[in-house]
């Protein structure tokens, strides 16, 4: 068995936060907000056949898989769109955007360094949803969400493999989770795990770029602290 994440300890995550939301990979953005519907419909215009099935997704989560796949199928497009445009919007290490300025570690440079990556990244693939990935996700989301806690330690111990295995009989799973606190939009949420803004690894980015991944399961509810989280489950699993 092979778990591929990044986990943080709580020690780590105090000098990494910033107002007014909380993530494990710190960066809250919103790139798409100049984008008109028609580009972005442009990047995946097969986009609903990969909900066949998936009734269990609610809007946010099919977002946040569509959006994902924007960047996985179509990297280079994805950072001229998406991510160059956000270079203006800094004065030092504080971003600006739709009235409201956020604090970074790096500033510009990590957007900068994200453009650089993805346009020369190659497509990973398309991540198609998976509904046994989806209730470990909200597993950990019920857990974290009535406690306030952060990470990706469940309450009871759990590691997110431990969490897989209680849905998937598979003695081989290649796993990896990401966690967001405190935003509501896909744009937000997959934008943060690309830049990982403060974390020199990057491995959230890694993670979501991985084409080893081609499942994904993803829950998204209430958090007692941060109102809101989002739950990323990736796998390739051999049932």
């Amino acid at each position: 068995m092979l778990l591929r994440l990044k986990i943080y300890s709580m020690k780590q995550i105090p000098s990494l936060l910033f107002y007014p939301a909380i993530i494990l990979l710190f960066f809250i953005i919103s790139p798409a907000a100049d984008l008109n519907s028609s580009v972005k419909e442009d990047f995946y215009v097969d986009r609903d056949v990969i909900y066949l099935n998936a009734d269990y997704l609610e809007q946010l989560e099919r977002e946040i898989i569509f959006e994902m796949n924007k960047v996985r199928t179509d990297p280079q497009k994805y950072a001229e769109l998406s991510i160059k445009p956000m270079l203006k919007r800094f004065r030092g290490n504080k971003y600006s955007h739709q009235n409201k300025t956020y604090p970074t570690k790096e500033g510009a440079a990590a957007v900068e360094e994200c453009y650089k990556i993805l346009s020369k990244s190659r497509p990973a693939g398309l991540l198609l949803p998976d509904e046994s990935l989806s209730r470990a996700a909200s597993d950990h989301v019920r857990d974290q969400g009535q406690t306030g806690v952060i990470g990706h330690t469940g309450n009871d111990n759990s590691s997110p493999l431990k969490r897989v295995k209680r849905y998937v009989n598979s003695d081989y799973m290649y796993i990896g989770e990401n966690i967001s606190y405190g935003l509501t939009s896909a744009e937000e949420i997959v934008s943060f795990l690309l830049i990982n803004d403060g974390m020199p690894s990057r491995s959230h980015r890694e993670i979501l770029l991985n084409p080893k991944f081609n499942l994904t399961g993803v829950s998204c509810g209430y958090h007692r602290v941060y109102k809101t989280m989002c739950v990323i489950v990736y796998s390739r699993l051999h049932r």
